[in-house]
């Protein structure tokens, strides 16, 4: 790789039902990562990364979309090389619609 490549992970192809990545693992940190690199994967699925000393050492799934087969992670970077992210896969939870805060109940009589 050279320090201009976006570094891709195809892990394989299998089906899935009702999944989505809920977290990914770390296999190599790779290095010469900045902070304002990022991972994205071709389900449209952001990751958050965090970067120290150049190495990547997490990436958090931040939408949590429905995934039916594994997805090739991509990291765009300018300077970094040899990174490898996991993905792990669970249960597609859908996201639930926020709940509306009681803040007081006045009783008139």
């Amino acid at each position: 790789f050279t320090k201009d490549d976006n570094i891709k992970l195809i892990i394989s192809e299998i089906e899935l039902d009702d999944g989505s990545i809920v977290d990914t693992i770390i296999l190599y940190p790779g290095t010469g990562y900045d902070p304002g690199d990022t991972a994205t994967d071709d389900n449209g699925e952001e990751y958050d990364l965090t970067i120290e000393d150049g190495k990547i050492i997490s990436a958090s799934p931040i939408n949590r979309l429905k995934v039916t087969q594994l997805p090739i992670i991509t990291i765009s970077t300018e300077t970094g090389i040899g990174a490898l992210i996991k993905p792990i896969i669970g249960t597609f939870i859908p996201p639930q619609p926020p709940q509306n805060e009681i803040i007081s109940v006045v009783d008139c009589v």
